[in-house]
Parts: C-alpha cells; sequence; structure tokens
C-alpha cells in the first residue's frame, strides 16, 4: 500500500481552491457589473447622469425633431412635382383663390418655425420638447386627414401623400423609443401630441378644403 504524495495533495488542493475562489470573483464581478449596468440606465432614464460621449438623453428628440424638417422639405417637392402639384389642387377641387404665393409664404414660414422650435429645444430642453412634438404629430395626422382621405375619396392622387409616409414613421419612432423608453415625462409628450393634432393637423384638414374658401366666398357674398 503507497501512500499519496503529499505534495501532489496540496498541489490539487491549492489548484482546487484557486479555480474556487477564480469563479467566486468571476461571478462577484459579472454580479456587480450587470448591477451596475442596470443602475446606470436607471439613473439615464431619471435624468441624473449624463451618457459617455457627449451624448444627451435629449439627443434622441433632437434627431428626430431634425428629421422632422428634413421630411417637411421632401415632402413640400412632393407637392410641388407630383400630379399637377399641391397648389393646382387646392384650387381646382376646393379654393379658387388659391395661388403658389400663398403656398410658398405659408411653408417658408412653417420651416422658420420648425427650425426656431428645434433650436429651442435643443438649446434648452425641458418642458421645450413639448415644440417638435407638436410639429411631428400635427404633420403625421395630417397625412391622414388631407392625403390619405381625399386621395380615397376623389381616387387621384393627392400631392404630398407618399411623403406623408416619412411623418408616420417619424412619430412611431418618437413614441416608441423616446416616450416608451421614459425619456419624455407623459404630461410634454402628450401636451404636444394633442395639441398638434388638434391645433395643426385640425387647421392643415380644414384650412385649405373648407374653412378658407367658406370664409371666401361670404366675403365675396357681402
Amino acid at each position: 500500500m503507497s501512500w499519496p504524495d503529499r505534495g501532489r495533495v496540496a498541489d490539487h488542493s491549492f489548484a482546487t481552491s484557486h479555480a474556487g475562489g477564480q469563479a467566486d470573483q468571476s461571478y462577484e464581478v459579472r454580479h456587480g457589473a450587470s448591477r451596475r449596468h442596470r443602475l446606470q440606465i436607471q439613473r439615464l432614464q431619471a435624468g441624473r447622469v449624463t451618457p459617455p460621449l457627449g451624448f444627451r438623453l435629449e439627443m434622441a428628440t433632437d434627431l428626430l425633431a431634425w428629421a422632422l424638417l428634413a421630411a417637411y422639405v421632401v415632402h413640400l417637392l412632393d407637392e410641388t412635382m407630383m400630379n399637377g402639384g399641391f397648389v393646382r389642387w387646392v384650387s381646382t377641387n376646393f379654393w379658387p383663390a388659391y395661388n403658389r404665393r400663398m403656398f410658398f409664404w405659408f411653408n417658408a414660414g412653417a420651416v422658420l418655425a420648425i427650425a426656431a422650435s428645434n433650436v429651442l429645444f435643443d438649446l434648452f430642453g425641458g418642458h421645450f420638447v413639448v415644440l417638435p412634438v407638436f410639429w411631428i404629430f400635427g404633420f403625421a395626422l395630417h397625412g391622414v386627414t388631407v392625403h390619405i382621405y381625399w386621395t380615397t375619396k376623389q381616387r387621384s392622387y393627392s400631392p404630398g401623400l407618399v411623403t406623408s409616409v416619412l411623418y408616420w414613421i417619424i412619430a412611431y419612432l418618437l413614441a416608441r423609443y423616446v416616450y416608451a423608453a421614459g425619456l419624455v415625462s407623459s404630461v410634454d409628450f402628450w401636451t404636444g401630441a394633442v395639441a398638434g393634432m388638434v391645433l395643426l393637423g385640425g387647421f392643415l384638414t380644414i384650412g385649405p378644403t373648407w374653412l378658407f374658401p367658406k370664409f371666401v366666398s361670404r366675403q365675396a357674398e357681402t
């Protein structure tokens, strides 16, 4: 009968304890990193820390706000070039007095207003997020209540229909990755969205197709 070599037993015990220690340390490192990651996400959503590489929480909304302005410019090209243009479509079907000068000045003012709203939010953040949300959801509704509705009703392409898809994509991204992620408060989000749909969307829906033509016809009668 031979006794086990004491050196080998010691080496084996040391290796086993060392491996166990490494496993414990690895678990602690992973657990600690996971916990720190969760805390960082919670703090980011609460707005208490700044993300790395200079990325701010408002940056996602900033990008969508400027994407809306770009989409609006593309939308204007659609309304200018497709199916005779938006001016001819409105003047033929609803408002005979509508002309290119009205179209130009209204949309030039809208471009400046959107850009100013984006700059205000970019500089000050906070509750100014209502401004880009207002424009995004106002134009998103406009694409449905004007372009889809009248294209379906008249069975003729309403200039601006195709590029309205850009508004819907931006509105979805804002709701999904900004509001649902908790980066915008419910009060700010719904204030901007409802105001945009009621005021801007409502104005663009009934303004050139019913309100202004009716107003002009009443003035002509008097």
